[in-house]
C-alpha cells in the first residue's frame, strides 16, 4: 500500500510577534504584541467600522466615553486582552464578513487610531 500524505497547514494564524486582533462572536481578543505596542496604559476603546473598505477602527482611550468599551486585561504577565463588544460585532455583521479567517493584523493609522483590515488576505 502506498500512502500519499498531505501536510496540514494551519489557517488564520499570524506570524509570532505581529500585533493582531482575533474576532469571535462576542469579543475582540488582542495578542501580547498588540497589547504591548498599542494598548498598554489604556483602559477603554472606541470602535469604528468602514463598511465599504471592511476596516475596523480602534481608538484606545485613557478615560471612558459614552460610546467606549472597557479593555479587560486578564493574567498579568501573560496578558489576555479583550473587549466584550457583541453588539458591535453583530450590528456590523463581522462574522459574515470574515468567514473562516479570525485573526487580523493591527496597524497604526491617523490621530491615535489603529486599524484592522478585514478584506485583505
Amino acid at each position: 500500500m502506498k500512502l500519499t500524505f498531505e501536510k496540514y497547514e494551519k489557517k488564520g494564524r499570524q506570524v509570532r510577534g505581529v500585533p493582531a486582533v482575533s474576532i469571535s462572536e462576542k469579543s475582540l481578543l488582542f495578542n501580547i504584541p498588540a497589547y504591548k505596542r498599542y494598548l498598554e496604559g489604556f483602559e477603554y476603546m472606541e470602535l469604528f467600522f468602514d463598511k465599504h473598505n471592511q476596516v475596523i477602527g480602534l481608538k484606545p482611550l485613557k478615560q471612558s466615553t459614552a460610546d467606549s468599551f472597557p479593555i479587560k486585561v486578564y493574567r498579568p504577565g501573560n496578558e489576555i486582552v479583550l473587549i466584550n463588544c457583541k453588539t458591535f460585532i453583530t450590528d456590523n455583521r463581522l462574522m459574515d464578513i470574515i468567514g473562516d479567517r479570525k485573526s487580523f493584523q493591527v496597524e497604526d493609522y491617523e490621530g491615535g487610531m489603529l486599524i484592522a483590515k478585514l478584506g485583505e488576505k
